[in-house]
C-alpha cells in the first residue's frame, strides 16, 4: 500500500508546496489544547468517497503527535453526512508513520477498522487502536488515513484525538523552580 502525501512537492529543505488540486483537500487538520492537560487533534474528513481501498493517505504533514505524548481516547463526532458504502463493507482506518513519512507504518494504531455503523454512530468505542492508552512515543508520528475492503460511496465526520504530554519528573507549573 502506497502513502499518497498531500503535497505535490517537496523543495531542497523538504518544505511542502502544493499546486493544482491538491491545494483543495479532502481532509483538514488542526491541533489545540484544551483547558487542562488535554491537547487535541482534530480531524475533519469532508468526502469520505475521494480516498480509494487501495492507497494510504498521509493526512498531513505538519501536523503530527509529538514525542511523549499518550494517546487518551479517539472519538468519532457525529457526522455532517451519513458514511454508506455499496454493500457496508467499507472500513475506515486512522494510524501513524514516522516523520520520513515511510518507516513504522501502523495503519490502524489510532482508530481501527472503523465500519459504515460505526462511523455513522460516533462515539469512543471507535477509537480502539494499539497506541491508544498506551505508552508515551518515542518519536514523533504524522497521521495516515485508509479506506478498507471498500471505497466509501459517501461520509463526511470529525474524529478527535486526544492526547496528554506526562510532565518531566519534580516539574511544578505552579511553583517557580531553579
Amino acid at each position: 500500500m502506497a502513502i499518497v502525501k498531500p503535497s505535490s512537492w517537496y523543495n531542497a529543505d523538504g518544505l511542502p508546496w502544493s499546486f493544482g488540486t491538491d491545494e483543495g483537500r479532502h481532509s483538514v487538520v488542526a491541533g489545540y489544547r484544551t483547558d487542562g492537560p488535554d491537547r487535541v487533534i482534530e480531524v475533519v474528513i469532508n468526502e469520505a468517497e475521494a480516498f480509494n481501498a487501495t492507497d494510504e493517505y498521509l493526512i498531513s504533514d505538519k501536523v503530527c503527535l509529538p514525542v511523549g505524548a499518550m494517546i487518551k481516547s479517539v472519538e468519532v463526532q457525529p457526522n455532517n453526512e451519513t458514511f454508506a458504502s455499496s454493500n457496508s463493507a467499507a472500513t475506515l482506518s486512522i494510524g501513524v508513520v514516522d516523520d520520513d513519512f515511510a518507516s513504522n507504518n501502523d495503519i490502524d494504531a489510532l482508530l481501527a477498522v472503523a465500519s459504515v455503523a460505526e462511523m455513522n454512530a460516533g462515539g469512543t468505542a471507535a477509537g480502539d487502536g494499539a497506541l491508544v492508552g498506551g505508552a508515551p512515543l518515542t518519536k514523533r508520528q504524522f497521521l495516515t488515513l485508509s479506506v478498507d475492503t471498500e471505497a466509501f460511496t459517501a461520509g463526511s465526520a470529525t474524529v478527535l484525538i486526544t492526547y496528554q504530554i506526562p510532565k518531566a519528573k519534580n516539574t511544578d507549573t505552579l511553583v517557580y523552580t531553579k
